[in-house]
């Protein structure tokens, strides 16, 4: 990463699996989408409900759930694809 906290172009961010959770804003920038558009999908239950804490304000996402809905989301797209 840059100094000022962004990816280069060209490489990709991977979920480091020893960290249990990640904020939405870190989980986002993963799977390459805003913040607003993951709170969206944990709102609206396509991001499953058992891979999010919520303790008042703060809401944060499973690393390990995030690596298995990206999974999910993949053979899916490989089961249309085919």
């Amino acid at each position: 990463m840059q100094a000022s906290g962004r990816r280069q172009s060209g490489t990709r961010a991977t979920i480091d699996h020893a960290r249990i959770a990640y904020t939405v804003k870190d989980a986002a920038r993963l799977v390459s989408l805003s913040a607003r558009q993951l709170y969206r999908l944990i709102a609206s239950g396509e991001f499953p409900a058992e891979g999010v804490i919520r303790e008042g304000r703060a809401v944060r996402v499973y690393g390990g759930a995030l690596s298995d809905w990206i999974e999910e989301k993949r053979q899916a797209n490989a089961r249309r694809s085919a």
